[in-house]
This record gives structure tokens, C-alpha cells and sequence, in this order.
């Protein structure tokens, strides 16, 4: 045995290298999973849960041309900062048509998110006259083809007046002086009005 040895404590430490990542959502939002940073040796997982209204998210590219293979982590062997575009592709939504009971209505179309519709021909129908189409079945809201776009399936109704005309009786009240008090007679009075559907 050696006396007096002497024995060093090494104390060995080994420093992880970071590297950032950045994510451009080109109008998305990133809602959970969203990574800034990657080990070296670690790699990381890209975030899938990402929305954007109106659009269907089909992946991250590392190229703001969007070309290539979808990414979808970073593999333990990378070693520098990275950067994501995401994809997107725009929602069609289905334009259906209501002649609201009378006529025949046009065709559904296909419309993308965003886009207006294209406006079909007036509609006809026997004995009504065509009034336009409108947003609801009540026929309060006209649709306007030229400003109004599409963010979801939507229903559009057809607005009737009805030939023709009816008299619809209504009560009224006159006056007849009476000696020392007044009384009433009631009258019948009638008015013509189109029926609107």
C-alpha cells in the first residue's frame, strides 16, 4: 500500500445545446403543443392542434413555399434553429336553395369560405309573383349576391306575392249626436290587400 496517495475527484458535466423554432401560422392559431425550443439529442414534436376559420389545416412545410413533405417533428439528430409555415386549405360549403313551397328551386351550389354566391334566375310559379331571395324562411333579411359571403353551409328562401286581391272586412267606430249624450254605431269597412308569402 502507497501512503500518503493522493486521489482527485473529476467531476464531469455535459451542457445541453438548445436550438429555437419558430412557427408561421399564416393566420392560424397554434391552440396547445406549441414548442420554442429543441435539445440537441431530444428533438420535439410539432403541434397538430391548429385552427384557422373557414380552413382545414394540412400540415407544416420548412419552406414558405410550401413544398416538399409535410413536417411533422425534429429528429434527435438535428442540430440548428428551425423554422414552419403552416398549410391551409379553404372549406367548401354547400348553398342550398328553398322556393319556400312554390316554383322549383335551382341547384345547390359548392362555395368556397369567404366567396359570394353566384345568383340564380328568378324563380316562377303560378299565380305569385317572384320577390326576390332572402336569409331566412320568414323572408325578413334580402340576400344581397354581391357583399354577402359564405362561412357555412347555408339555406336561401325564395320570397312569393301572390296574385290577386281579397277584402278583408274591419270595424271602425263613428260618432252620431244624440240629444243630451252621444252613442255609437259601428260600420263595416273593407280594404284590398295582396297576400304575401
Amino acid at each position: 500500500m502507497i501512503e500518503n496517495e493522493k486521489v482527485t475527484d473529476i467531476n464531469v458535466y455535459f451542457v445541453s445545446t438548445t436550438y429555437g423554432i419558430s412557427f408561421n401560422t399564416n393566420g392560424g392559431t397554434i391552440n396547445s403543443g406549441n414548442v420554442e425550443t429543441y435539445n440537441k439529442g431530444e428533438g420535439a414534436t410539432l403541434p397538430t392542434d391548429v385552427t384557422r376559420e373557414g380552413y382545414t389545416f394540412d400540415g407544416w412545410y420548412d419552406n414558405e413555399g410550401l413544398t416538399g413533405e409535410v413536417v411533422t417533428s425534429i429528429s434527435t439528430t438535428e442540430t440548428e434553429a428551425k423554422a414552419y409555415w403552416a398549410k391551409w386549405t379553404p372549406n367548401k360549403y354547400t348553398i342550398t336553395f328553398d322556393a319556400n313551397g312554390y316554383g322549383t328551386a335551382p341547384d345547390s351550389q359548392s362555395v368556397v369560405y369567404g366567396n359570394t354566391i353566384t345568383k340564380p334566375e328568378n324563380l316562377s310559379a303560378e299565380g305569385y309573383i317572384f320577390a326576390g331571395w332572402f336569409k331566412e324562411k320568414s323572408c325578413e333579411n334580402e340576400w344581397d349576391f354581391d357583399k354577402d359571403t359564405i362561412k357555412e353551409d347555408t339555406v336561401i328562401y325564395t320570397k312569393w306575392i301572390e296574385f290577386g286581391e281579397k277584402e278583408i272586412a274591419t270595424d271602425v267606430k263613428k260618432d252620431e249626436k244624440v240629444t243630451g249624450s252621444k252613442s255609437h254605431k259601428s260600420y263595416r269597412r273593407f280594404c284590398r290587400v295582396y297576400t304575401v308569402r
